[in-house]
């Protein structure tokens, strides 16, 4: 049977020596960390799996385990695991955001505004929580919601490059291109060497373009170059960067014309 620590909360070291028995448990986790911040999720799930034989009721083993999971597109077996956290930690935010973002990727947008919501309620300053209803309600079609959210994830964190980015493919998905314009410059200020911000920061660009040519009767074809656009930015919500590059960069062919700086 599983006994829930509702005092369990943080995800810190203090919390993680607190809570682990074994000294060699307490490593393993530590050891995974370090394989998931390097980007070696192999070695950081081998590592969480001899927390979990040593420790079955130890939260952090499955937290570690469930974040390398999402970090290799496992959504399913990710979700799992952070349904296990959260049995053990039901107050722990981070366990129901991290769910969250496993949801919205893998298509259970309801499910993970869901758990977006329970997060930002258990921790209102936790900024993955709002990232997280961003991209929910971005995916179920509400652009006013997400921009508000991830408003409210820049206010916690100006520093977050992925908000501005967010933010701004909602804005342009609302036609609101100069303030689109403005977000991806500020994540290129923060991230200057990306390319999928600098990609779209010329999307929004030749839009905005259109947008006035279209009132001026000029423009070379405002229906294809929205629905390339419309394209795009249906890859980009599916993760799909390089299909979303590529028809950004139809986009961009059919107004060739429109400043890209």
């Amino acid at each position: 049977t599983i006994h829930p620590n509702l005092a369990a909360t943080d995800d810190t070291l203090a919390a993680k020596s607190l809570e682990t028995k074994d000294q060699r448990a307490l490593q393993a986790i530590l050891g995974g960390d370090a394989w998931l911040d390097m980007g070696k999720y192999d070695k950081a799930i081998g590592a969480y799996d001899v927390v979990i034989a040593l420790e079955p009721d130890n939260r952090f083993g499955y937290f570690g385990r469930g974040r390398a999971r999402a970090a290799t597109r496992d959504y399913g077996q990710a979700i799992a695991d952070f349904d296990r956290v959260i049995q053990l930690a039901p107050n722990f935010a981070a366990a129901y955001f991290r769910r969250g973002l496993a949801k919205v990727t893998s298509g259970d947008v309801d499910g993970a505004l869901a758990d977006c919501d329970r997060a930002t309620t258990l921790d209102p300053k936790a900024r993955d929580a709002h990232y997280c209803k961003g991209m929910a309600w971005h995916a179920k079609g509400d652009a006013g919601r997400a921009i508000a959210a991830y408003s409210v994830a820049i206010g916690i964190d100006p520093k977050a490059d992925a908000s501005y980015y967010a933010r701004g493919m909602a804005r342009a998905d609302s036609k609101d291109y100069a303030g689109a314009i403005a977000d991806f410059d500020q994540a290129l200020k923060l991230d200057p060497g990306n390319g999928d911000y600098a990609i779209a920061r010329k999307a929004a660009v030749a839009a905005r373009g259109e947008n006035e040519a279209a009132t001026a009767e000029t423009a070379p074809d405002p229906v294809a170059l929205a629905a390339a656009l419309e394209r795009g930015d249906a890859f980009y919500r599916k993760r799909k960067y390089d299909r979303a590059a590529a028809e950004y960069s139809r986009a961009l062919a059919l107004a060739p014309n429109e400043p890209s700086t």
